[in-house]
């Protein structure tokens, strides 16, 4: 599994575990469902070597929260967004040598109507991720 990918599964796991329903890692049928929070990998920024040979690198996610009603998806991102600022990150158990060492999610956008005409408001987020070298 790749590193993008275990990112926003730990992200889809740890709204998940904060009571938020309906989490995908690509955009569902609105019969399906009609209200996702949709989270996407978005690319990876520079790395840089430590002095004790880790890798330190940020990967960009996107998440965007679709509902009925304007102030239901504003109010969906930065709940969203609370709850990944606050989080205690921990890398899937699979990838012993990796982990997440910091999360930051900048401000949500404001809403706008889809294809569907159901509103979004989203927020990225830069995930500071390190690589432990081989010991």
């Amino acid at each position: 599994m790749s590193v993008a990918k275990d990112i926003l599964t730990s992200t889809k796991a740890t709204l998940k575990r904060a009571g938020i329903a309906d989490v995908f890692l690509s955009a569902p049928s609105a019969l399906v469902c009609p209200q996702p929070i949709v989270l996407a990998y978005i690319g990876f920024g520079p790395t840089a070597r430590e002095e004790n040979g880790d890798t330190r690198a940020s990967v960009a996610i996107g998440i965007t929260c679709c509902r009925e009603r304007e102030g239901d998806a504003v109010e969906a991102a930065f709940e969203c967004r609370r709850i990944l600022q606050e989080a205690e990150w921990e890398f899937p158990w699979h990838l012993r040598d990796t982990r997440i060492v910091a999360c930051h999610p900048n401000a949500p956008t404001i809403a706008e109507r889809d294809n569907s005409g159901r509103y979004t408001c989203g927020f990225t987020c830069d995930f500071t991720v390190i690589w432990e070298s081989v010991r």
